[in-house]
């Protein structure tokens, strides 16, 4: 056989013994093919989640991988996780659509302090939240019925890519703040996939392992009804729990997820603030937000 053609054969069998590459565990999201482009052809263009495409790449439009479609109404346990969680993803995914359309921008643009408010409000504002909930009536509340998984409590996840257990820390908050704050594109790819993917992978372990332990445990939708109403007085108190809510109702309106929180009137108070703070970074007169 000629040389060149076996090298041709060879060449074109390669991808095949290539593994796939592995879906982060953030929901189904990664550094943005606009984003990886944008060295060549130019600044990428930002499509934000609730835009008409924003999650077209997404089955069902859902960003979890536990749950492609959204949960029925009767699942009372999934719907205890489902619509936070979505809006925790969707302000993960926002910071990952905008990190590449600052790529050419100089760190002392007003952009970059625009991206640093938007992470500080929305993204890390609810993270801190959610965790804020979960150790202050979540777990107490699940725990008069069942045991919480310790790993769960605590936070530790060997799910993802990791392959020895990794525990959230206060660090991982700090980490990426800081990085935000640096108003370098670089230092900020290097540090948002790993925050993403490890909240997300927490996230994952509440929703497969936990959701499915409360619809084993006997109680059904009424008691489901009784420990919303306990996460709901707790928001109620908290000073970020009204936003979180209109988060939460805004990300669940892609889907048939709304059906069960209740329709976005308007949007709310976050969704305007936040798409001013878009405007701010993208430099878009209309930002879908």
């Amino acid at each position: 056989t000629p040389l060149p053609f076996l090298m041709y054969v060879l060449l074109a069998a390669a991808p095949s013994f290539l593994p796939a590459p592995r879906t982060p565990a953030w929901g189904r999201v990664g550094l943005s093919p606009r984003g990886s482009a944008c060295a060549f052809f130019g600044p990428a263009q930002y499509v934000d989640p609730l835009a008409p495409k924003g999650l077209e790449q997404f089955a069902g439009s859902m960003t979890s991988r536990v749950w492609y479609l959204p949960p029925d109404k009767s699942d009372w346990a999934a719907l205890l996780f489902c619509a936070r969680h979505e809006a925790i993803r969707h302000e993960l995914l926002r910071l990952e659509r905008l990190v590449p359309v600052l790529q050419y921008k100089d760190k002392a643009d007003p952009a970059f302090d625009a991206l640093e408010e938007l992470h500080a409000n929305y993204c890390d504002a609810a993270i801190r939240f959610t965790h804020q909930l979960e150790e202050e009536a979540l777990w107490p509340a699940i725990g008069e019925v069942l045991e919480v998984p310790a790993d769960i409590q605590e936070r530790t996840t060997v799910g993802g890519t990791y392959r020895t257990p990794v525990q959230w820390a206060e660090s991982d908050y700090e980490e990426l703040r800081e990085a935000f704050a640096s108003h370098n594109v670089n230092t900020i790819r290097q540090v948002l996939p790993a925050f993403a993917e490890k909240a997300g992978s927490l996230m994952e372990e509440q929703e497969r392992r936990l959701a499915a332990l409360l619809r084993e445990s006997g109680r059904g939708p009424e008691w489901g009804e009784q420990l919303q109403a306990k996460l709901d007085e707790f928001a109620a108190a908290h000073p970020f729990g009204a936003t979180m809510q209109q988060l939460s109702v805004g990300a669940a309106q892609p889907t048939k997820l709304r059906e069960c929180v209740g329709p976005a009137s308007g949007g709310g108070e976050a969704a305007a603030a936040r798409a001013a703070l878009l405007q701010r970074v993208t430099g878009e007169s209309a930002v879908v937000a």
